[in-house]
């Protein structure tokens, strides 16, 4: 961890090698990683103290995001996408997407829908942890990158076909 304004160096100790993702609670407290094999890593910010290592029962943990409120962490590993509360390290549920492997994930701003993609774009609904449509896409390849537009209506993705598609998901379940 290096601070941008002086240079120095702050270091986390013993960060995970084989870390894929990482996010920042949006108050910027803490700093959750994937720690390898299905290991949610957490540390506190700004000094990189206390690591708590979570065992989530993933295989491995593709994509972690914070809702906008940063009380709801996200994770996708597989073909599914759990919620976890980020103090307390318990698991609030998890969703399944049946269609394929979920590489990744992004809540709308308000926090109440969440993007998910793979080898396709799918929009949630948080609350109920239940699929609200799918976004159609010409998608040759599969989707490794997903950002939401400040108004959650437009959704970026980037694909291993070297890609990028913005499309609407304003529509999606209504």
């Amino acid at each position: 961890l290096t601070d941008v304004e002086s240079g120095k160096t702050r270091g986390l100790p013993e960060t995970c090698v084989e870390c894929s993702s990482v996010a920042v609670s949006p108050d910027g407290v803490i700093l959750a990683a994937d720690g390898g094999a299905g290991t949610l890593s957490m540390w506190n910010l700004p000094n990189g103290t206390g690591r708590r290592d979570i065992s989530t029962g993933l295989p491995c943990i593709n994509a972690i995001a914070f809702s906008p409120d940063g009380e709801i962490l996200a994770l996708s590993g597989g073909l599914f996408i759990q919620f976890w509360d980020p103090v307390k390290g318990s698991k609030l549920g998890e969703m399944k997407d049946p269609a394929g492997d979920v590489f990744c994930l992004a809540y709308s701003p308000m926090g109440d829908r969440i993007a998910t993609a793979g080898g396709r774009v799918v929009v949630w609904d948080v609350e109920t942890r239940t699929e609200v449509g799918v976004a159609e896409g010409d998608y040759e390849d599969a989707v490794f990158g997903i950002a939401l537009s400040p108004d959650g209506e437009v959704a970026a993705t980037a694909c291993f076909d070297r890609k990028v598609r913005l499309m609407d998901v304003s529509g999606v379940g209504q």
